[in-house]
């Protein structure tokens, strides 16, 4: 059992404990789905916090100030300018950690090898990780937490990537196109970090749509025409979505 399901399910026994105790009448009446709630949004930002994730540490915190915007005394900044305030010390904040985090990974993720470290190592620590086979069709969505996926596809013809709140590492190296044959990846990430990585053999057109985020291009792919060719669709909201070459 993981450390990530240990930490929820202490989480979730608080909250039954909490229901048991406040009907039999030991704690004060409160509204109880708000307490819940309470618990869950500080749980995920306390969470946020150990990660140094800015994302999942003020989303919480800005949900939590809409509930208890009376008692905070608040009313005048929910929702828009508690809610700017809240998204640019993400944005901020994640600038200022972007660093710091990628140390720390290195870190972490270090092989006994030379010291280095490989794709394979650094997505076992980095949340859930998918290396089954795929067919023609890929699929990947991801909500609230951290995925990698690996693409195994011998005919790869088309993917749909949908990321929100969270971050997705989707891995193209082992995809193959068939003779003469195309193929189009869509990407949709919303308040959150996606980041692809195709075969630099690939010639690539990328089509990008971005408000309030970001869409970064690393390297480019081939420039033969006659090499498979790939339409990328990049839609990011809130978040950034980064294109690698390799």
């Amino acid at each position: 059992m993981s450390k990530k399901d240990i930490y929820w399910g202490f989480i979730l026994i608080l909250i039954a404990l909490y229901i048991v105790v406040s009907s039999v009448g030991l704690l004060p009446k409160l509204p109880v789905v708000k307490i819940v709630f309470t618990i869950l949004f500080a749980a995920w930002a306390i969470k946020g916090l150990c990660t140094l994730s800015s994302f999942e540490f003020f989303v919480p915190i800005g949900i939590l100030g809409c509930m208890y915007q009376k008692a905070l005394g608040i009313e005048s900044l929910v929702p828009w300018p508690w809610w700017l305030a809240m998204i640019l010390l993400v944005i901020g904040f994640d600038m200022v950690l972007k660093n710091v985090k990628k140390n720390r990974k290195y870190k972490k993720f270090h092989d006994s090898v030379n010291g280095g470290y490989t794709q394979q190592s650094y997505a076992k620590y980095s949340g859930k990780v998918d290396n089954s086979a795929d067919g023609a069709y890929v699929s990947v969505k991801n909500m609230f937490s951290e995925t990698s996926k690996y693409v195994n596809s011998t005919n790869f013809s088309s993917a749909d990537i949908d990321n929100k709140f969270g971050q997705t590492n989707v891995y193209f190296n082992n995809a193959i196109m068939p003779a003469g044959a195309n193929g189009s990846i869509n990407v949709e990430n919303s308040f959150g970090e996606t980041n692809i990585y195709i075969p630099g053999t690939w010639r690539a057109e990328i089509i990008r749509n971005a408000t309030f985020g970001e869409v970064n291009v690393h390297g480019q792919g081939n420039n033969d025409m006659d090499a498979h060719f790939i339409v990328i669709k990049a839609d990011c909201t809130f978040g950034e979505i980064n294109i690698y070459f390799e």
